[in-house]
């Protein structure tokens, strides 16, 4: 409905390219408040995972550059991790500054999936080197694929 709204607007007002890119900014705002996100820095699932799995561990990988240890908890509970992090926010260091273009995010992230198994949570290891966050789960002991052997009668 918003969209069919705009591209109504543009057709029939023959509008200039700034007042289409204006319109196109209160259509994202509007969208915004519709779904509840306004004034959010973080408005996709941040930080994104790649997830991979085995018989014996799960690994996650994160790119979460900008954020320091200190800022980053991770908690395990059973097969379900979150992520928390803070990114603080990047401030002007002249006086009498202001932005030409600010594109970079900032805020409170939260992130947790379900891993299809359980986790041995203490011997869970996370390393972070150049932005990348890399968070090793070994599986439960008792969760691991067990090979039954048949025996003939």
């Amino acid at each position: 409905m918003l969209f069919t709204e705009l591209q109504n607007r543009l057709l029939n007002e023959n509008l200039v390219a700034s007042d289409g890119l204006k319109e196109m900014q209160l259509l994202s705002n509007r969208l915004s408040k519709l779904l509840g996100s306004e004034n959010s820095n973080f408005q996709i699932e941040y930080p994104l995972f790649n997830v991979y799995t085995n018989n014996e561990h799960a690994i996650i990988t994160s790119e979460i550059p900008g954020i320091e240890l200190d800022d980053i908890d991770i908690q395990i509970v059973h097969n379900t991790i979150t992520i928390k992090a803070d990114k603080i926010e990047e401030k002007l260091d002249a006086h009498n500054s202001q932005w030409h273009r600010r594109e970079r995010s900032f805020g409170h992230m939260t992130r947790t999936i379900e891993l299809p198994f359980e986790v041995d949570a203490s011997k869970t290891q996370a390393k972070l080197n150049k932005g990348i966050l890399v968070i090793e789960l070994p599986r439960k002991e008792e969760d691991k694929p067990k090979k039954i052997s048949v025996k003939v009668n």
